[in-house]
């Protein structure tokens, strides 16, 4: 274990926990005989000085304060978080934490690590919190308690309604949950007002949708300039194939079309941030402008120039930026796609299957050891990724998607999913994007009540599920949907955004073994909208409808193909 890996109390330390743990070994031997950190010239590979408390410290504080009961009885959410944070943590762990604490200037993020996160089958991607603090106030006394409130409301997510609701889908007894939690200095640089990284994401070790002459081994990477929560949470991000870095997913006249315009930042003048308010209570939503001048776009950005109709890698001249990451996948101004690949390869092997890294990039941040400055990739969570294997009977390779209701090519899960009458669906025709929170709670009810009523349906709508941006889709929580057997996202006229690539939303579709469709306006996919626009509506609210076949339906899904169908069940 690397000095950089410290554990503060006793107990397992969670999926999270596991997965850096296992990174934290790989940093400092690969398995190749050459240490990850050493692996790729010019560009270091770290995790960030990192605390664990493992879940006996949850068990303790819990129990000390009975606060599993209090959990049962709260009449609701907001009165739960009140509960915890007015609950004092025990003794040996605020020592251990005072120990820990950085100097003043060094953000912190608190994160969950549940013993059932992180699982192939139910990873709990984004259900429980984390809390990023400024760590900037000037008494040492007041940053402590910041650090013991993230804590606390990391511990009282365990008990959301939508870590309830999720558990309860995924039929994961509250017994056999325990909350651990890593505290881990937050990568970045202060930037004037605001602290961020120059890149952060995920990554892939298996894409289910390559590029040109890629193959579905070669991987993926999505990225953006910010802090990783941008990515996650569905936000417009670049996104490329490590060991073909030179591959354009998009032609450069559409760069644009879709393209990151805001970005994630840490705010270090707000020293004392009212966590209450949520995950994002530190963080500030800017515009790309905001990184101007500090040297951030001249390494993730392009420059549209209007008279030669191209772009040009950097931000020396004027004109519209682009985060299309050119210099330093084109440029190799650092070696990012190279040390990507070697990160995942070596995880890959360790773990002897299909993996998924989250990371983010400093040019000029504190690699660990400390004392080696320079530009580091640092590595925040690795996660083991189901993969389609075949055998399951499904082989659409020569289907063309005829009489069916839904085709795609562009699909992920495996085998068939039958029985289905069920379908909540946002119409094309009634779609506003500017209410699209609106279709988003519309969506919630039908799913509450498709469960209740022990039924699972298909969902299908425009552009992202999941997405926290409502411009780029339906920015539906996963426990919001949490009864659908298969979910499809379609592009609509004036409404073409890529799909939930690296996103936490989809992340617990693959895991939960639930089908997911892309259906782009290019190509065989389609959607028969005539046909659904047909079928009885139950229910109605705004553009969702609650729709259902009097035939039974079933999903077809050829995952070594990427192909997938909803059609009448033939049997």
């Amino acid at each position: 274990m690397t000095e950089g890996f410290l554990r503060l109390s006793a107990g397992g330390i969670g999926g999270k926990g596991d997965g850096l743990a296992l990174l934290a070994s790989l940093v400092d031997e690969s398995g190749t005989g050459v240490a990850l950190r050493e692996a790729v010239p010019g560009l270091a590979i770290a995790i960030p000085r990192t605390a664990t408390i493992g879940v006996d410290a949850f068990a303790e504080f819990t129990s000390a304060n009975m606060l599993r009961g209090t959990a049962a009885a709260a009449p609701d959410w907001p009165s739960l978080r009140e509960a915890f944070l007015a609950s004092p943590l025990p003794g040996h762990l605020v020592e251990a934490l005072d120990a820990f604490l950085p100097e003043a200037g060094r953000p912190l993020i608190c994160r969950s690590s549940s013993l059932l996160e992180d699982a192939r089958d139910a990873p709990f991607s984004g259900v429980y919190e984390s809390y990023a603090i400024p760590n900037s106030h000037a008494h040492r006394a007041m940053r402590l308690r910041q650090l013991c409130d993230a804590v606390r409301l990391v511990y009282a997510s365990l008990f959301s309604p939508g870590a309830i609701a999720y558990r309860e889908a995924a039929g994961c007894p509250e017994d056999s949950e325990a909350m651990a939690v890593l505290i881990q200095e937050l990568v970045g640089s202060a930037r004037g007002r605001w602290f961020y990284p120059v890149l952060s994401g995920t990554a892939q070790s298996f894409n289910y949708y390559p590029l040109s002459y890629a193959r579905p081994e070669d991987g993926l990477c999505v990225a953006a300039l910010g802090l990783g929560s941008h990515v996650v949470e569905g936000g417009a991000s670049h996104r490329f194939c490590p060991l073909w870095p030179l591959l354009d997913a998009t032609p450069p006249e559409l760069a644009g079309d879709g393209a990151q315009r805001t970005f994630r930042a840490l705010d270090l003048e707000l020293a004392e941030p009212d966590l209450t308010k949520g995950e994002s209570a530190a963080l500030a939503e800017l515009d790309i402008e905001a990184a101007e001048g500090n040297g951030v776009l001249d390494l993730v950005a392009s420059t549209w120039d209007r008279d030669d109709l191209r772009l040009v890698p950097g931000a020396l001249r004027d004109g519209p930026r682009i985060i299309d990451l050119a210099p330093v996948l084109k440029y190799e101004v650092l070696p990012f796609a190279k040390a990507i690949a070697a990160a995942l390869a070596a995880a890959e092997r360790t773990t002897g299957g299909p993996v998924e890294l989250e990371f983010a990039l400093e040019a000029g941040g504190r690699a660990d050891p400390p004392d080696k400055a320079g530009p580091t990739l640092y590595l925040l969570q690795l996660k083991k990724l189901r993969r389609a294997r075949g055998g399951s009977g499904v082989d659409l390779s020569e289907s063309h998607g005829t009489n069916c209701l839904v085709f795609s090519e562009r699909a992920m899960g495996e085998g068939r999913i039958a029985g289905l009458r069920d379908l909540v669906w946002i119409d094309p025709d009634t779609f506003d994007r500017s209410r699209s929170r609106e279709a988003a709670e519309q969506v919630a009810v039908l799913d509450r009540e498709l469960g209740a009523l022990g039924k699972r349906y298909i969902l299908i709508g425009p552009g992202r599920w999941g997405s926290r941006d409502p411009w780029l889709g339906i920015p539906v929580d996963y426990p919001q949907i949490v009864h659908a057997a298969a979910i499809v996202e379609t592009e609509l006229p004036g409404f073409a955004v890529e799909f939930s690539f690296g996103s936490h939303f989809l992340r617990n579709v693959s895991g939960r073994g639930i089908g997911y469709l892309a259906v782009p306006s290019r190509g065989a996919s389609g959607v028969d909208w005539e046909s659904l626009s047909a079928l009885p509506r139950l229910r109605s609210m705004g553009s969702c409808s609650w729709s259902q076949s009097e035939e039974p339906l079933e999903v077809l899904m050829d995952g070594l193909n990427g192909r997938a169908l909803i059609r009448t069940a033939t049997e």
